[in-house]
This record gives C-alpha cells, structure tokens and sequence, in this order.
C-alpha cells in the first residue's frame, strides 16, 4: 500500500475545558468524507496494537514528532494517536497544551493509494 499525504498539520481544537477535548464525539472533513472520531476511540487504537503496519514510516514522515520510549509526542509534548480508515490515515496529536488550555492538532492526513 501507498501513500500520499493529504493534509500536513492543522489545529482542529482548542478549549478551555477538558470535557470538549475528552469526552466529545468529533468531526472533520477529509474530501467528500465526514470522519468522526473520540478521544476514547483512539485512545482505545493506541493501548492496542493495530493492524497499521507502516505505523513507524507514516509517524516518521511527520516533520516534529518525537519518538519517546512508549509512544510519539509532538513538539509541543502532546500524544499522538492514529485512526485508519478505509480510505484513510488520519494522525492527531491531543493533550493539554498549557494549564486549563486543550488541543487537538491533525498533525497530518494520508490517502491510501492502491
């Protein structure tokens, strides 16, 4: 499988209560496609092994991520979570950017290309 990046990184969110970062069901537009996702959704992809095996060559092909000892962070120290779609890779980053100051970053979005 191929692919082509689509998006490089984007705020999506910022928030002064956790609850609209943590608990909300959020949207974004990604072509013609509405995706959807929660932070327990991918927190739940990112406690289990998923299937994505280019997950180090897509994370790697991120200007500014960081690779630590358990997982990648962002420069700004924020958890990097990944939802794959059928047609799509879609790489966040969430986490409290400051005290009481919330944020969800896209850091990028692929395409799947056959």
């Amino acid at each position: 499988m191929k692919l082509e990046q689509i998006a490089s990184k984007n705020i999506l969110i910022s928030a002064n209560h956790e609850k609209e970062i943590y608990k909300d069901t959020h949207y974004i537009q990604v072509g013609d496609d509405i995706i959807d996702f929660s932070y327990s959704e991918l927190k739940a992809l990112h406690d289990v092994e998923n299937e994505l095996l280019d997950k180090n060559l897509v994370l790697s092909s991120i200007k500014g991520l960081v690779k630590g000892l358990i997982t990648y962070k962002n420069e700004d120290g924020l958890t990097i979570y990944i939802k794959e779609t059928t047609e799509y890779i879609l790489v966040f980053s969430i986490g409290e950017y400051q005290p009481s100051l919330y944020k969800i970053y896209v850091e990028s979005i692929f395409k799947k290309i056959e």
